[in-house]
């Protein structure tokens, strides 16, 4: 089931055969399944090219899947692929890749000036829900910062209220290290994604609690 989901930009980006812009050589593997990932670019941030690389397990080597021309605003790739594996969209003259789960299926994204919008199947809906609960949680603290700053600037603060704040800190502070720490425990290609980009987000407690499988 395709699921659109819609990301925000803050600071924010297998086994495979060759595959290029139109057309793709067959894997001999008998679970290979069909993929196609478009790209669509808004006037203000449409780019002439893009490249699609694929992530090994392991996080350390990029693999190249094809190369693109944009036509119309649109960047088209597929191939074959055997199971989920971490995908990168790198633009031409961009320097911050775009992170996503390649996946069976089709995969669509479509890029405007404030915002990526990402329609695709269950790895991508579980690195989106990440991205936006992750986002919610910090404007959270950000507001709540904010407010005890103000309420001590203008000594309205008194110690009930104070308690009241650290408390509510604590506890999305506490949302957020819980919510990444099992993420990337998942071992899905999402959590692989969460832990190359928000691993610095936990504790060093926590990071001592990633199961050897994710590590």
């Amino acid at each position: 089931m395709l699921r659109d989901i819609t990301i925000y930009l803050c600071a924010f980006l297998a086994i495979i055969s060759f595959a290029s812009c139109k057309h793709a050589s067959r894997s001999s593997a008998l679970k290979a399944q069909g993929f196609r990932v478009e790209c669509k670019m808004s006037p203000e941030v449409a780019k002439d090219s893009a490249t699609l690389y694929v992530v090994d397990e392991s996080m350390c080597r990029l693999r190249e899947v094809g190369h693109c021309t944009a036509k119309n605003g649109i960047i088209s790739f597929g191939g074959q692929i055997d199971s989920a594996a971490v995908g990168i969209v790198k633009f031409h003259r961009d320097s911050i890749p775009f992170y996503f789960v390649l996946e069976p299926g089709n995969t669509k994204i479509e890029f405007t000036k404030n915002r990526v919008v990402l329609t695709g199947g269950e790895g991508n809906h579980e690195y989106a829900t990440y991205i936006k609960q992750l986002a919610s949680l910090r404007a959270q603290r950000r507001n709540l910062i904010a407010a005890y700053r103000r309420k001590a600037a203008d000594s309205t603060l008194n110690a009930r209220e104070e308690a009241q704040m650290q408390r509510r800190d604590h506890a999305l502070h506490d949302s957020i290290q819980s919510m990444t720490l099992h993420r990337i425990n998942s071992g899905s290609p999402a959590g692989r994604i969460i832990k190359e980009r928000y691993i610095h987000l936990l504790t060093k407690s926590n990071l001592k609690k990633i199961v050897s499988s994710a590590r």
